[in-house]
């Protein structure tokens, strides 16, 4: 999943969840309505920013020994490239990429426990780390969820991966593009990293229900109130609601053409559910970034 599912419509989700579950806003500091969008904004920006850590912007964060891994892989990056071209294509590249994009043993497993010990105690110090825990893990969850864009991907250069995107694709009425055809009649496509093969697979309008099961989930777990998940019927959601009125956040989540209406949809439910614009996406720097990465799990 893109930026706008990541940070604008997760951060649309927990704002609307922490209306109706107060007792995480006073665990983490407070009761006032400005908190619990700091506490959403924050969770968010944590979340994107598992797609923003590549080996490049380690080089800006810390001194700090030992360094963390990245999170994410660009090879359009010098770095990345520096790194590949000396054979280092499975460390640290491949590992945390894997951790926190494909496998889903983080996921929503790990998220519901961590999240039930943080309500089980009363008092919670050090509130922006674990904050900053919760968005990490988030990530995670999201992508691998049933229907999720990286469900049943490997995060390592592996054939089976070429196939799947082949199949999902062909669902699509797409096929493969010219390089990557090419690349599998030469004998070189075994190497797919990913969804490499599929690049649209991220777009919300091609992984819908994962989105919507993740959105589900996230509320679910946060306010602490099990709504019923999601179910196709006659080609349409189910209503989603609570208390007889409608989640603005999983509504936008379900109704959104593509990313930019997802962005806008979910920017007007945060305005909606705090009183407060939601601020563009920036990334971590300084001692933020350095306290996300001493926190990743």
């Amino acid at each position: 999943m893109r930026r706008q599912y990541h940070y604008n419509a997760t951060a649309a989700i927990v704002a609307e969840a922490l209306r109706f579950n107060p007792k995480f806003v006073e665990m983490w500091g407070g009761k006032a309505p400005d908190l619990a969008a700091f506490i959403a904004i924050n969770i968010a920006r944590s979340n994107q920013m598992v797609d923003e850590m590549t080996p490049s912007l380690l080089f800006t964060a810390t001194a700090e020994r030992p360094l963390p891994l990245p999170s994410q892989v660009d090879p359009k990056s010098k770095v990345t490239a520096a790194m590949l071209a000396c054979g280092d294509q499975l460390f640290p590249l491949m590992f945390l990429g894997d951790k926190h994009h494909f496998d889903p043993q983080f996921g929503w497993a790990w998220i519901r426990s961590y999240l039930g010990r943080l309500i089980e105690d009363s008092k919670t110090s050090d509130a922006d780390r674990h904050q900053k825990i919760a968005g990490a893990g988030i990530h995670t969850s999201q992508d691998t969820e049933e229907d999720g864009p990286h469900e049943g991907y490997k995060g390592w250069p592996h054939k089976d991966n070429l196939a799947l995107s082949e199949k999902r694709l062909k669902a699509r009425g797409k096929k493969l593009s010219r390089k990557i055809r090419f690349l599998r009649w030469i004998g070189q496509s075994d190497e797919a990293w990913g969804h490499m093969a599929d690049p649209d697979a991220d777009n919300v309008e091609n992984c819908r229900k994962g989105a919507v099961l993740a959105g589900v989930n996230l509320y679910q777990y946060i306010a602490s109130y099990e709504l019923m998940r999601p179910i196709r019927a006659a080609g349409h959601w189910v209503q989603l609601g609570q208390d007889g009125r409608p989640l603005t956040s999983l509504s936008a989540v379900r109704e959104a053409v593509n990313d930019a209406h997802l962005e806008e949809l979910a920017d007007a439910s945060f305005l909606e559910t705090t009183g407060l614009p939601l601020p563009r996406f920036k990334r971590f720097k300084h001692e933020e970034l350095r306290v996300w990465m001493r926190a990743k799990r």
